[in-house]
């Protein structure tokens, strides 16, 4: 009798222990930043499956099957100061890359990065098929190697331009056996906004359904390049 209440209490450990694990993750902000002040939320996880844009407010800050949250910074100049890209959740190291260039992506270098559209990047193992995924890292800032542990807020490297991106920001991913989960509607409910105790965030995160766009002076139409740049922008003004 005693050895089968043993191996009973053994089993209900075991059970309660594997409920336990598989809990998702809970996120906090992937960037050392103040979101909506120093960054924001350019797009969110498509939940249109078929063509066209939706994003878990069936609002249309989304793109044609993005995958990821797209958190952005306000200039390149931030940039290239150096924002830190941090842990959303504690985890160990999967993967790893480095070594692409930061550079806006062209019609002429769309080729180059085929396969590699993700740029520097970092994904991060939380257990139960829970995994982060971080993407447009800088090059040389990867501060991680794989099978090490971090905590949430950890650094992982810093926000880049590397990969299928013209403007600076880190790509979060969340996935789950290796499909997309979005982080504000994690049950993919066909249906406009989503409970805030579903979500998975450590803290609300506030949608605001505008975009931010740059805007500056110039003294003559400038080219693509240039505005991307923000070289067009005109330091005085002209009489």
């Amino acid at each position: 009798m005693t050895a089968r209440l043993g191996t009973a209490l053994a089993i209900l450990t075991m059970a309660v222990a594997t409920q336990a694990t598989a809990e998702p993750p809970k996120l906090s902000l992937p960037l050392d930043c103040e979101l909506g002040r120093t960054c924001y939320i350019e797009d969110y996880v498509d939940t249109d499956p078929g063509p066209g844009q939706r994003d878990y407010t069936c609002g249309i800050k989304s793109r044609d099957d993005h995958r990821g949250i797209d958190f952005m910074l306000l200039s390149f100049e931030e940039m290239e100061a150096g924002v830190n890209v941090l842990a959303a959740a504690p985890g160990t190291v999967a993967a790893t890359r480095d070594g692409m260039a930061d550079t806006p992506v062209k019609a002429e270098t769309r080729d180059d990065i085929r396969g590699q559209e993700c740029g520097n990047a970092v994904r991060v193992d939380h257990g139960d098929g829970w995994q982060t995924l971080y993407c447009h890292m800088k090059r040389g800032s990867i501060s991680v190697r794989q099978g090490a542990s971090v905590a949430a807020g950890d650094v992982l490297g810093q926000v880049g331009l590397s990969g299928l991106t013209n403007a600076p920001h880190v790509h979060l991913g969340v996935l789950r056996d290796g499909q997309i989960v979005d982080p504000f509607s994690p049950e993919a409910g066909d249906t406009c906004g989503a409970p805030l105790d579903q979500s998975l965030w450590q803290t609300v995160l506030p949608y605001d359904p505008a975009g931010l766009f740059t805007a500056g002076f110039s003294t003559s139409v400038p080219e693509f390049d240039a505005v991307r740049s923000g070289a067009a922008r005109a330091s005085t003004a002209q009489p």
